[in-house]
């Protein structure tokens, strides 16, 4: 990777990671896709999202990607499990979508 790419970032507000709109690139994809400028990774809700649990979501994500130095895939797939835990709202672990190389990790 070169330039100043170096940001990951993860949105937990609704449709921010909406990738299924064919006629523009959601917040996530083109922020992904800004070369030089954007992010390395992003993880963003493709559909709506509760606030309670996007919050848990976000801080599973950052404790497995900080303190447990797993790559965003892993870190994603562990966080998603925790969030299985402790929400009824099971079909937020299907909308919750990573943007960026699954084998990347957080440096």
């Amino acid at each position: 990777m070169t330039g100043v790419q170096t940001c990951a970032l993860p949105i937990s507000t609704c449709l921010n990671g909406y990738w299924c709109d064919v006629s523009q690139d959601c917040l996530a994809e083109a922020m992904t896709q800004a070369a030089g400028k954007g992010t390395i990774a992003n993880v963003s809700p493709s559909g709506l999202s509760l606030n309670t649990p996007a919050k848990q979501m976000t801080g599973y994500l950052f404790t497995e990607l900080l303190n447990n130095g797993y790559p965003f895939g892993t870190a994603l797939t562990r966080a998603k499990a925790q969030l299985a835990g402790v929400t009824t709202y099971l079909y937020l672990l299907d909308i919750y979508t990573l943007f960026g190389d699954p084998a990347q990790p957080m440096k």
